[in-house]
């Protein structure tokens, strides 16, 4: 199975992306720190599906690319 991961994956760009992934059988990995925003019921949705992982990580953060790899 094909992996996809998005950035920014709970703003309005990244879950029409992983929407459309997701109908084309690609495991998504959605990426935020929601600095900007929160998990809202859309998002919620989304998560609810087997091939999706919510990740709240800070890219701006260094180590944060290594926890990222080790996941």
């Amino acid at each position: 199975m094909k992996k996809a991961l998005i950035t920014g994956g709970a703003g309005f760009i990244g879950l029409n992306l992983a929407r459309r992934l997701l109908a084309e059988d690609v495991a998504v990995d959605l990426l935020d720190d929601f600095s900007r925003g929160r998990r809202d019921a859309e998002l919620q949705r989304l998560a609810e599906s087997p091939r999706v992982r919510c990740l709240t990580l800070d890219l701006t953060f260094k180590p944060t690319l290594t926890r990222l790899f080790l996941l």
